[in-house]
């Protein structure tokens, strides 16, 4: 900073700004399933066809906050996802919104049998990963599923 010089002359009274990158900022606990009993996971009784994409909400992105969704939804026959509803969501309702647009793209393999109040969360978590061991992160979080993008279905 001493030796940057902007204009000649002597200087007084000198500033400089200084930017970092803002700390990561936690999502509250989420609660558990027993909050929500007309719900249950239909983890063991369905298997993804289309994994979801799962992608950040920008804005919570850019400031380094990180949420969580709680969503109840039905699976058709034909493994399609509807009547998707936000059950809980924190910090704010926009990570439920964004929750229900990542169930909502991906689909189910089609089965004889469709299941009704099924229970699923998201978690939206901020990536620490230096440059170089991003892709392979990214691979390797692609290739189970669990994690794209900065988040991820949470263990229901």
């Amino acid at each position: 900073m001493r030796e940057s010089r902007v204009a000649e002359g002597p200087r007084t009274g000198c500033v400089m700004a200084w930017w970092s990158n803002p700390a990561i900022i936690p999502a509250p606990a989420a609660p558990d399933n027993a909050h929500f009993p007309d719900f249950r996971s239909c983890d063991a009784l369905r298997t993804w066809d289309t994994k979801p994409k799962l992608t950040y909400p920008q804005a919570y992105n850019e400031r380094q906050i990180e949420g969580w969704a709680v969503l109840g939804f039905d699976i058709a026959g034909d493994g399609s996802i509807g009547n998707v509803s936000v059950l809980a969501a924190q910090p704010t309702e926009e990570f439920g919104t964004a929750g229900t647009v990542v169930l909502q793209s991906g689909k189910f393999l089609p089965s004889e049998e469709a299941h009704t109040a099924c229970i699923e969360r998201v978690r939206f978590v901020i990536r620490t990963n230096t440059p170089a061991q991003d892709g392979a992160a990214q691979d390797e979080a692609a290739e189970d599923g669990t994690e794209r993008d900065g988040a991820e279905p949470a263990d229901s």
